[in-house]
């Protein structure tokens, strides 16, 4: 949700994806009725209006450190020294 205001008063709006587009929706100078149609508008049209949920987030973020301790470990399994020795040096 994001606000505007507009000749003094404040106008709460909502960003909608029509496609590749997106447009925005007025929802009312008041929050709490704005607030109540944004999570009607985004139930209705089957969008979300909360961000990754936490379980994803974790699932990337591994999958991510493991993808680099893969690289470093096959790199030095493999002779390639250079890239994991960081200036130390390794029996």
């Amino acid at each position: 949700m994001h606000k505007k205001i507009v000749k003094g008063k404040l106008y709460y709006y909502a960003t909608v994806r029509e496609g590749k587009k997106t447009r925005s929706v007025y929802l009312g100078k008041n929050l709490e009725q704005a607030a109540k149609k944004q999570k009607k508008l985004y139930k209705n049209r089957g969008q979300k209006c909360e961000r990754l949920p936490k379980a994803q987030k974790v699932f990337w973020i591994g999958i991510i450190i493991l993808t680099i301790l893969v690289v470093f470990i096959l790199s030095y399994a493999l002779g390639w020294k250079e890239i994991t020795s960081l200036g130390i040096d390794m029996p």
